[in-house]
């Protein structure tokens, strides 16, 4: 339900979507990994490249930030989310992070 309504109203990621990324505390892993399965929907619904360039900029740093957490399960989902981020960006929004592509590549071969 979240993601259809960023979708539908994407204005509504700033004040209420980007802050959970955000945050760093100690959080059940189960919270975070819902917070990236809605990034996951969001990102590939999302109605302009406008939308997505923005999205893509907010979220891909403080994705590959969960990547360094002390939880497994919630560097495993940020890993993974990285990745397919990653991949759905070529071709449809100019590469943002030239330097995270070393980093995902690194990522995709050492699966």
């Amino acid at each position: 339900m979240a993601s259809l309504v960023f979708c539908r109203y994407p204005d509504l990621l700033e004040p209420m979507f980007y802050p959970c990324l955000q945050q760093d505390s100690d959080i059940r892993s189960s919270r975070m990994s819902s917070i990236f399965t809605v990034a996951l929907h969001v990102s590939r619904n999302l109605p302009s490249v406008q939308c997505k360039v923005s999205f893509y900029s907010h979220v891909m740093l403080a994705v590959f930030f969960w990547c360094c957490h002390h939880n497994f399960t919630v560097r495993l989902y940020a890993r993974q989310l990285l990745i397919l981020l990653w991949e759905e960006t070529r071709g449809e929004v100019p590469s943002l992070y030239p330097m995270l592509g070393e980093v995902v590549n690194h990522m995709k071969n050492s699966r």
